[in-house]
């Protein structure tokens, strides 16, 4: 592993087991096994290494979401395969994803533009996947907001209140995403 993966290695580690604010840049250096200096060659500041986890994340998301539009032949399953694979992937990183909702965007403005910024790119390639000829850009814009409110609640509530099994969340996600898909009469 190199130097620069081995710091952002330790930092997700040790947030994840004690906290953003009570980690320190000693005790990532020394987990890590590297110099004070070797971290300020990568990093500014422990915030800077904080986005550069939130960065990989938000990558490995826009990734998945490109891989399920190039190999799937149906829209549809290319936005449930997508939602599936966001909610994996939130699962897995819930300790960062809990720190950045709830620490990092109430710190201060550049999280809160950071946060901004990313929920706004997802949105606006959601919302491409989304148009289609019965489905004007206006009901997209609806309909993608519609699903950015489920997936929101689905981390708050299953991810990070009650950790959920993956499974169940998975299961949730899919069913939500075919309702929201597919319409409701009640």
């Amino acid at each position: 592993m190199k130097t620069r993966e081995k710091i952002l290695h330790s930092a997700k580690e040790l947030f994840s087991k004690k906290g953003y604010h009570n980690t320190t840049v000693e005790e990532i250096v020394r987990h890590a096994g590297l110099s004070k200096g070797a971290f300020y060659f990568y990093f500014k500041s422990k915030e800077e290494l904080f986005k550069h986890l939130i960065e990989n994340v938000y990558e490995e998301i826009v990734r998945k979401l490109s891989e399920w539009e190039k190999n799937s032949e149906e829209k549809e399953e290319a936005i449930i395969g997508f939602v599936l694979e966001l909610g994996k992937k939130l699962y897995e990183e819930k300790e960062i994803v809990d720190i950045f909702l709830f620490h990092m965007v109430a710190h201060g403005e550049e999280f809160r533009n950071l946060y901004f910024q990313k929920t706004s790119d997802l949105k606006r390639r959601i919302k491409a996947l989304m148009k289609s000829e019965e489905l004007g850009e206006d009901e997209a814009d609806i309909l993608t907001d519609i699903l950015m409110g489920f997936l929101r609640q689905m981390v708050l509530e299953y991810i990070l209140k009650e950790t959920k099994p993956l499974e169940f969340i998975r299961e949730k996600l899919r069913r939500g995403t075919e309702i929201l898909l597919r319409g409701v009469r009640v």
